[in-house]
């Protein structure tokens, strides 16, 4: 017997059906792409945003917690090192710590002590020594106390700001105690304007008030397109300026995708405000309070 097989013979696409078919699908496949690096871009310039966001929205919440220690100071307490005998002329007294203590203070020395016991204004401070008017003797170890009053000036107005108005300004300087330890610290924010193609940012410095020289300053936030101005400070009846507003714009640097974003904060400063009340009180009672004096480096930083 016999078997006959049949095979059946068996042809490919031609190259005319794959030029129809490569012409078809070559747009669809250069259009995925197309839509999956655009979804590449979008994705990076959400994240590159949300990062920028996020370090700018920080920056500004630690501003707002420095603001509201502008001014403020903290009650310091010392002992006498040495013996003194009292004298009416000014003389300088050994002292544990002068940390905390300013020239213009009103201190307690021997508080419970009796007839000891005195107010001395001091004239100056040094390291670990303080000048004033001792009247009464005291003993090595007496106690030194200080009810420290806040700073008038603990927000740095622009120079010939009135009082109850608002001035706008590129540069945000304060002071005060911010550690709660007694060492008084000046702080100053300010605004690069941008320089295209570089755009604009904020930098901040921090300097110990007891300091030779103001700090460096290092940039705290970067990609600000504006406004021109971004701090308003707001003044009261004394001229202290008791609150401070910000306003940032800011914009991704992603190269394909450009983004905004809006950052707005207004922040007090009770410390000042506080300040501000007690000068209020020796406006209509004499000089019941003596407020402190503005410390020397804080006048010459800020006018810098």
């Amino acid at each position: 017997m016999k078997r006959h097989v049949i095979i059946e013979s068996e042809s490919g696409f031609s190259l005319v059906e794959l030029m129809i078919s490569a012409a078809i699908l070559l747009p669809l496949l250069g259009a995925v792409v197309l839509l999956f690096a655009r979804g590449v871009d979008y994705y990076g310039a959400e994240q590159r945003t949300a990062q920028m966001n996020e370090e700018a929205r920080m920056a500004v919440e630690v501003m707002s917690l420095e603001i509201a220690q502008a001014g403020a100071r903290k009650d310091p307490v010392a002992t006498l090192s040495a013996a003194t005998a009292g004298s009416g002329a000014a003389s300088t007294v050994n002292v544990s710590s002068s940390t905390g203590f300013s020239a213009s203070d009103t201190i307690t020395v021997d508080p419970g002590g009796g007839a000891a016991q005195e107010d001395v204004v001091l004239t100056g401070v040094g390291t670990n020594t303080l000048t004033g008017i001792f009247k009464n003797a005291h003993i090595s170890g007496a106690t030194v106390t200080l009810f420290a009053l806040p700073y008038l000036t603990g927000i740095v107005p622009p120079a010939g700001m009135a009082a109850n108005s608002s001035a706008t300004a590129t540069r945000l300087a304060f002071y005060g105690d911010f550690y709660e330890n007694g060492d008084l610290y000046y702080i100053e924010y300010k605004y690069i304007p941008p320089a295209l193609p570089v755009l604009g940012y904020i930098t901040k410095s921090i300097t110990k008030l007891d300091s030779g020289a103001e700090s460096t300053a290092q940039v705290l936030i970067e990609n600000v397109t504006g406004p021109a101005s971004p701090f308003t400070l707001y003044s009261d009846a004394n001229g202290a300026v008791t609150s401070v507003a910000v306003s940032l714009t800011l914009q991704s640097t992603w190269t394909k995708t450009t983004k905004t974003t809006q950052l707005a904060s207004r922040m007090a400063a009770p410390s000042v405000a506080a300040a501000s009340s007690l000068q209020t009180y020796n406006n209509a009672n004499g000089q019941v309070y003596v407020l402190p004096v503005t410390p020397a480096n804080v006048t010459t930083w800020s006018s810098n």
